[in-house]
């Protein structure tokens, strides 16, 4: 059996170097590479030559024996699933494989994971425009907005699209709410072929590497800030965090630290540090290693929000013993379990509210760190097991579907 796995979806697109696509496409295809498979499944792998990927997976792949094959585009990778006559084929974001104007080999069976459906659940923010950084990005922000439901519906039939690419598929789901939201939106879509496999986690280096000096060197004061991730994409809803800080910093009433991270070039960032002053400190990407410190070593993670399909931040800042405050939207509910305090996305005086009742309620943090650490345990041996189901689903020719 010939197994070709999407190693597009593991390089960057746009301006965003990581995405949580990425990231999962390259956690799975190592695991891939770990695991045992029977001499019969030939593993190979695809990638687009004109974007960068990660020399460690180059090197895992090589290591393993697995070639890589190279693609001009999306449209190529079709061809090289047909000119190696490929039996299975797996992509972590497969809807860049609607619009090649030619279908998958019906005689593939084609296994793809959809993280979320964020341009149907949530085409656009009335803040988003804050996000924009010229002219052409104000257009781009503009048009869902500007064509409302027809915007809604093309992107729907994207999706469509997507379930007819080849005669037998398998849908992952990131999440129970993902799984929920694609039945729902989809009447036809058979439900046995949906099934929720959690979005694997990273067996991390050891604790000591992520040391209070990886903070202190880039300004931030261990254990006394406010740590806000993906300040450069509206939906990570970093502009609303901002602001309900902000509030509470002119009352007087909290007056933390806060470092934002992914963004450094955003205009709203820009402005905030007139509020702010020396207690904003804004970031650009940082490397993995570098993150993980600011985890550990932040006061709590603040993370608002507006969609996620699974959402890693939470999960990563609970197994560091960092409290965290989410939104109540989409899959993050069902990932924190319970064990963060949850805020309306949408309210500033709703997550203002949150931010003060972990900072005024004795033993409240205390017992957010308890519990985090025990969702994230549980959370992480239900990833292990999911991800053992997804890497045999792909290689297992039992697990077919005729």
């Amino acid at each position: 059996m010939k197994v070709v796995y999407d190693l597009v979806a593991a390089q960057p697109e746009g301006n965003s170097p990581t995405s949580g696509g990425g990231e999962y496409a390259r956690r799975v295809f190592l695991a891939l590479l770990r695991a045992k498979r029977d001499a019969s499944v030939q593993l190979s792998a695809v990638r687009l030559d004109d974007r960068p990927l990660d020399p460690t997976i180059l090197e895992a792949a090589d290591r393993a024996g697995v070639a890589v094959a190279n693609a001009c585009s999306p449209g190529e990778v079709v061809d090289h699933l047909y000119s190696i006559q490929a039996d299975r084929f797996f992509s972590a974001l497969p809807l860049r494989y609607v619009g090649v104007g030619r279908r998958l080999p019906s005689d593939c069976h084609f296994i793809f994971t959809i993280h979320g459906l964020r341009p149907i659940e949530l085409p656009w923010d009335r803040y988003e425009l804050q996000y924009a950084r010229s002219p052409r990005a104000v257009a781009r922000h503009l048009i869902p907005r500007l064509t409302g439901r027809r915007y809604v519906a093309l992107r729907g039939r994207q999706f469509g699209k997507l379930f007819a690419l080849a005669d037998r598929y398998d849908v992952v789901s990131a999440s129970f709410h993902t799984r929920a939201v694609l039945l729902a939106q989809y009447p036809s879509l058979a439900a046995d072929h949906v099934t929720v496999l959690y979005s694997p986690r990273e067996h991390e280096a050891e604790a000591k590497d992520e040391t209070e000096a990886l903070v202190t060197d880039l300004g931030a004061r261990p254990g006394e800030y406010v740590l806000v991730l993906g300040a450069n994409r509206w939906g990570k809803n970093a502009f609303r965090a901002l602001r309900a800080l902000a509030k509470l910093h002119r009352s007087g009433r909290f007056e933390r630290q806060i470092v934002a991270v992914g963004g450094r070039t955003m205009p709203y960032l820009k402005r905030a540090r007139a509020v702010f002053g020396k207690k904003l400190v804004v970031l650009d990407y940082v490397p993995r290693t570098t993150l993980l410190a600011l985890y550990r070593h932040a006061w709590a993670l603040l993370f608002p929000s507006l969609n996620e399909g699974f959402g890693y931040p939470p999960l990563e800042a609970m197994e560091r013993g960092t409290p965290v405050i989410a939104s109540t939207a989409a899959s993050l509910p069902e990932v924190t379990g319970g064990a963060a305090l949850l805020a309306d996305p949408r309210s500033e005086h709703d997550i203002a509210t949150r931010v003060l009742q972990l900072a005024t309620q004795p033993g409240l943090r205390e017992q957010l760190v308890e519990r985090g650490l025990e969702q994230a345990r549980s959370t992480a041996t239900l990833q292990d097991r999911m991800l053992g189901e997804l890497v045999t689903r792909i290689v297992d020719d039992r697990t077919g579907r005729a």
